[in-house]
């Protein structure tokens, strides 16, 4: 079963760190559709029994790799440090255009529906404790949330600097017109 090793081995971390290099480097080169395991692990130069041995599939290395980058977002946005926030996300989004664009170039529906968990995922609790209507539209706002934000990381290359700022001050505004609608219902 993937994932259940010791997080402090360090055979572990040097494994995990090479795989999702590997995983950044492929994208900075070539679309997600296209990579395959085989690819990560001739370029990560581990077994794809190593590579099993940590992730189910692509998918999951996809969406391991966006576990941290999600936790320091919400870091930032919960901390009330706005322009630590837009900094952050401004220079992700700059330095990181090439992989980003190649994840969205020929998503798939996985692929969306991972990117839609990264960007709306919310407390169990808070999904134990909604009623299904509110559910219903809670996910509604959420992909309305996603297709918004989907249609900036698209433009990050013919987007100037100001722009995306804007773009991040925008967002950041739907996000927390959401959560207040959510505490609020």
């Amino acid at each position: 079963m993937p994932g259940s090793f010791k997080k402090n081995d360090l055979r572990v971390q040097k494994t995990q760190r090479a795989i999702h290099g590997a995983l950044a480097e492929l994208l900075r080169r070539q679309p997600f559709g296209k990579i395959t395991v085989y690819d990560i692990c001739e370029q990560a130069m581990v077994s794809r029994t190593a590579f099993y041995a940590h992730y189910y599939d692509k998918y999951d290395l996809l969406e391991q790799t966006l576990v941290p980058l999600r936790q320091r977002l919400a870091d930032l946005y919960f901390a009330g440090n706005d322009q630590a926030l837009e900094d952050y996300a401004c220079g992700l989004l700059r330095d990181n255009h090439a992989i980003i664009a190649h994840v969205l170039e020929d998503a798939d529906r996985e692929v969306l529906a991972l990117l839609l968990r990264f960007f709306a995922s919310r407390q169990e609790d808070a999904q134990e404790e909604a009623g299904e209507a509110q559910q219903a539209f809670s996910d509604f706002l959420a992909g309305g949330l996603w297709n918004s934000v989907l249609m900036q990381l698209r433009r990050i290359g013919s987007t100037t600097e100001p722009e995306l700022r804007a773009n991040i001050r925008h967002i950041l505004g739907m996000v927390r017109a959401l959560l207040a609608w959510n505490r609020e219902a």
